[in-house]
């Protein structure tokens, strides 16, 4: 998926309608500007919410369905884990696409709805933006991997294997396990 437009190519519409029926503008510091200081804010992790497809995995129609009575609850915002495309070999903080949404959760129309359903709610909705977390699959993380000079080797912690034990050393211990080499560069990474 083609991470520069796909999001706005195919959820632009919906982003549009609910850019004019959305809740109230946010200030400063994300105050609301109708003085409004204090949200109840209700996490969601997807996977285990509500199953629209009886595929034993919660989705982003599952969400949609529960709107109202989250509304009910007098929930003023929901905020959900990542719902990007991952291998998910870290449920889904392992990002291979930060602009798609994963089809185990659904499509980007399927977003579209949650979004302009929540939106016409009153709900804001939040979404776990993790752009420091990417999986081995990235295309970040592939061109960082592939040679000591390309231009994003620097977007991740490398160090050669001679110096490994230095660096574990340095670095916090979780992420000793993520450790990972590249024969192509003679270096690991977390």
């Amino acid at each position: 998926m083609d991470t520069n437009g796909s999001l706005m190519k195919t959820a632009g519409p919906w982003l549009a309608a609910c850019a004019r029926s959305g809740p109230e503008p946010y200030g400063e510091a994300g105050v609301p500007l109708s003085g409004r200081h204090r949200l109840i804010v209700y996490q969601i992790y997807p996977r285990s919410f509500q199953d629209s497809n009886r595929d034993g995995i919660g989705d982003l129609e599952g969400i949609r369905r529960r709107l109202d009575h989250l509304c009910r609850l007098g929930v003023d915002a929901v905020w959900t884990s990542p719902i990007y495309s991952s291998p998910m070999a870290d449920f889904g903080y392992d990002v291979t696409d930060c602009c798609g949404i994963d089809p185990i959760f659904g499509t980007l129309q399927d977003f579209g709805r949650l979004l302009c359903e929540a939106y016409a709610g009153g709900l804001k909705v939040i979404l776990d933006v993790v752009p420091n977390h990417t999986s081995d699959r990235h295309p970040w993380f592939l061109e960082s991997r592939s040679s000591r000079s390309k231009p994003k080797r620097d977007w991740y912690i490398w160090c050669d294997p001679a110096m490994r034990q230095r660096c574990t050393t340095r670095c916090a211990s979780v992420w000793t396990v993520a450790w990972t080499g590249s024969a192509a560069t003679r270096s690991g990474c977390w």
